[in-house]
């Protein structure tokens, strides 16, 4: 159970280690401690910690403020994936962008295949769409195939689908 969001600090970092060394996230971009030192001093990286009252940290993302008012969400990640967290996370995340962080539009990237991920997106009003920017049924959202608009997914050896939420 999710009950609240915390901005994350250097005392979360060995709950942040832990969940990435993980093998059932497969999916995620595992940064050394001296990464995480170095992100947590950057004023345009922000971590976000959920909690719950039984068992401390339940998740964590990792959020980059862009310039032109935008938030990538680097890293989005639950301790137990399937049992619901991810969703009300995400949703806590998404407010924490548009308030805390005034965001005008949030962004994420995820691989094909990462289906879990891409059903707690697609729940949430992220949609899909592999050629060019197109709008999707659902109001304000975007998105794009990330070989036409970002650098990494050409580098990438898995196929990634990218998606924007406009706030």
């Amino acid at each position: 159970m999710f009950d609240h969001l915390e901005k994350g600090t250097v005392a979360d970092l060995d709950f942040i280690l832990q969940e990435e060394a993980r093998s059932e996230h497969r999916f995620i971009h595992r940064w050394h401690e001296p990464e995480h030192r170095r992100a947590l001093t950057d004023p345009a990286c922000h971590y976000v910690v959920g909690r719950n009252k039984a068992d401390g940290a339940i998740g964590y993302g990792i959020l980059f403020k862009q310039d032109d008012g935008a938030v990538e969400l680097r890293r989005i990640v639950v301790s137990q994936p399937g049992k619901g967290i991810g969703s009300a996370f995400l949703k806590a995340v998404l407010t924490y962008c548009t308030g805390a962080l005034q965001a005008q539009r949030v962004w994420l990237d995820v691989y094909e295949d990462n289906s879990r991920a891409r059903h707690v997106y697609e729940k949430l009003a992220f949609g899909e769409h592999r050629n060019g920017w197109t709008v999707t049924t659902a109001p304000h959202v975007s998105l794009w195939n990330g070989a036409d608009r970002n650098a990494r997914a050409r580098s990438s050896p898995l196929q990634k689908a990218y998606a924007v939420f406009a706030l």
